[in-house]
């Protein structure tokens, strides 16, 4: 997965270019959505865990 989300005890989702890391917070441009809805971090908690769990189209590559 590259998803670049955060799921917050299901009541917050963030999203967009932002990479947790120094040059993203110094240098770059990035974009950090914040989304304050548990309808939509339910949602996307649930999209989540079936991409997690759905081994026939999603590979884990160690």
């Amino acid at each position: 997965m590259h998803l670049k989300v955060t799921i917050a005890d299901q009541k917050i989702v963030t999203t967009g270019s932002f990479n947790y890391s120094a040059s993203a917070v110094r240098r770059n441009d990035e974009v950090l959505v914040v989304i304050p809805d548990d309808t939509m971090a339910k949602q996307w908690t649930n999209v989540f865990d079936d991409m997690w769990e759905d081994d026939k189209n999603f590979l884990f590559i160690n």
